[in-house]
């Protein structure tokens, strides 16, 4: 649940674990916007698209924050369906002059084909499905984007120095948080202690694992919020100079969605308006 200005919003999501053996999303996605004082229903949206570049868009926020100048990046993602999908889209929109090469790798292998072939005429960077696991370790940008719900990559596949977003759950191995990230990296997230409350990416799992708490032994630790980078000029110039591991953790949080939501509802009613005129 969310508010913004006398806008409300909620988003709830429905799972069907045998869903990918029908053929079907494994989740499904309803925005609710309703008015704030009076709690009326303005609108219900499907958003499970608009959750997925949401989800995506994190990429290119976290790409453009390490990578502000830098070019000829090489990008990995982990990963070949949705999620995956909506990082490469923004990445080639906002980035694509930075990026040298992005490679796909699927635990199937064959999806990162098929996912390399659907968007070549859609990316504005060179792509590449691969099945070579030492590729990991040459990119500079890592995006982990599978639903595996475990680590996805050893911390010895992970190249030293690598920015990482992490899009999935638990999908980085314990020692590379820690010790390797929290020692000398940049562990970054999007609200503290919304992660330390769902407990599901690897960062928060890392510390309640140990009955540690993020919010806590964490900040102790360096974990910062993304918030806090982007309000400090001093903090971010820090982090951009830095040759230390980065790795961004975003949560999700319904104010995204909500946003997002209100966004589409003003288009739909400008549309209507401009029709019926």
């Amino acid at each position: 649940m969310g508010s913004v200005d006398n806008t409300s919003g909620a988003k709830v999501i429905s799972f069907g674990c045998d869903n990918p053996s029908k053929g079907l999303p494994v989740s499904h996605a309803d925005g609710f916007i309703n008015d704030k004082d009076t709690g009326e229903r303005k609108m219900t949206l499907e958003c499970i698209t608009a959750s997925d570049l949401r989800t995506g868009w994190f990429a290119l926020v976290w790409f453009n924050l390490v990578y502000p100048e830098q070019k000829g990046i090489e990008v990995f993602i982990m990963g070949a369906g949705p999620i995956a999908t909506a990082c490469i889209l923004m990445l080639s929109w906002g980035a694509a002059d930075r990026i040298k090469r992005i490679k796909v790798l699927s635990l199937s292998g064959t999806s990162a084909i098929a996912l390399v072939k659907r968007l070549k005429d859609r990316v504005a960077v060179p792509m590449e499905a691969t099945s070579d696991r030492g590729d990991i370790r040459l990119a500079r940008f890592l995006v982990t984007a599978t639903n595996a719900g475990e680590p996805v990559a050893e911390e010895c596949e992970i190249g030293e120095g690598a920015a990482v977003l992490s899009q999935g759950i638990d999908d980085l191995p314990k020692v590379y948080i820690r010790p390797r990230l929290m020692k000398n990296g940049w562990p970054v997230g999007d609200d503290l202690y919304a992660m330390q409350e769902r407990n599901v990416d690897p960062l928060a799992l890392a510390y309640s694992r140990e009955g540690e708490k993020l919010t806590v032994e964490g900040k102790r630790d360096g974990a910062i919020n993304i918030g806090d980078i982007l309000s400090d000029p001093a903090t971010m110039q820090r982090l951009q100079e830095s040759d230390s591991d980065k790795a961004f953790f975003p949560v999700g949080l319904i104010m995204y969605d909500l946003a997002i939501n209100i966004a589409v509802m003003e288009a739909l009613i400008e549309a209507i308006r401009t029709a019926a005129a």
